[in-house]
């Protein structure tokens, strides 16, 4: 039996390799339910379908009538990846308008894993605002940050490298998650 991976990702640069990370994670037996913010899926419009016939279900950007859409099965983990900085900052303030931001606040008040791996830039890390999200997700909400040597360190501005965004170290961070739930 495979365990429930929600995968949550933000309108940031490495979404464009959300398949390959989607099929790592199928390699893993992980059941993956993708969820991006409306943004991050008007980037990924004409990949939605191979989208959804890769994980085997539908992918969920908007919010549909109860009625028309399949429930959302109740995650082992919650990965939030990539999480641009505006999402961080809405998430923690509890401005989430869609499933992409619902969900994962949501599991986080069930008790269940989340996890979040940034992605910006070494200026936008600098924030305040940004920083004092940050603390909120991590010490109110429990989300468990993956930066730095285990995660993702921001990169100098006008120099991203979306293709060497750690994919691997998130997904081995959310297996780790589900020895210790």
């Amino acid at each position: 039996m495979s365990t429930v991976l929600h995968l949550s990702a933000s309108a940031a640069a490495p979404v464009q390799q959300i398949g390959s990370a989607i099929r790592s994670a199928q390699r893993r037996s992980w059941d993956v339910h993708l969820l991006l913010t409306p943004a991050a899926a008007r980037w990924l419009e004409t990949e939605l379908p191979g989208l959804e016939e890769l994980t085997g279900h539908p992918v969920r950007h908007r919010y549909d009538a109860p009625w028309r859409s399949e429930p959302l099965p109740l995650a082992d983990v919650v990965l939030v990846a990539p999480l641009s900085a505006a999402d961080a900052c809405a998430w923690a303030a509890g401005i989430t308008p869609d499933p992409a931001l619902a969900v994962p606040a949501e599991a986080s008040y069930r008790s269940r894993p989340v996890l979040a791996m940034p992605y910006w830039h070494s200026e936008t890390d600098r924030q305040r605002s940004l920083r004092d999200a940050l603390e909120h997700l991590r010490w109110r909400d429990g989300v468990k940050l993956l930066r730095g040597r285990k995660g993702y360190r921001p990169h100098p501005p006008g120099q991203e490298d979306p293709a060497a965004y750690p994919w691997e170290s998130a997904l081995a961070a959310a297996e780790r998650e589900l020895r210790f739930y």
